[in-house]
């Protein structure tokens, strides 16, 4: 993510392009989320903080797999999805309860 931003960074200190506002504003809104997420955290990790329909992982509220399965995160499709514990295959079944989960992340540097 940081990399991203500095290249952003770079391009706009070069009079090129606003990356900043391609994509419908992606790298603008991924930085806004993540500040949204750290100054949660860095509040005692405040619940209220968070933006909509984020939670932290906890282990012991986190939705069970189907029998036979393990959640594992996709990093295509942006999802919890299924995997059979026997040999790896997904299973078919994605884990749809609307909420994002945050299991931790790294803080950005104060400047580029």
């Amino acid at each position: 993510m940081a990399g991203l931003a500095q290249m952003a960074a770079i391009a706009w200190d070069q009079d090129d392009a606003s990356l900043y506002a391609s994509n419908n504003s992606a790298i603008a809104s991924m930085m806004e989320t993540h500040a949204r997420l750290t100054n949660a955290w860095l509040n005692s990790k405040s619940i209220e903080m968070l933006p909509q329909n984020f939670v932290y992982y906890d282990s012991s509220t986190f939705p069970k797999p189907p029998t036979g399965t393990t959640w594992q995160f996709d990093t295509d499709t942006q999802l919890w999805r299924a995997y059979k514990t026997i040999d790896g295959s997904y299973a078919g079944v994605d884990l749809t309860d609307g909420k994002k989960y945050v299991l931790g992340f790294g803080f950005l540097p104060t400047g580029w």
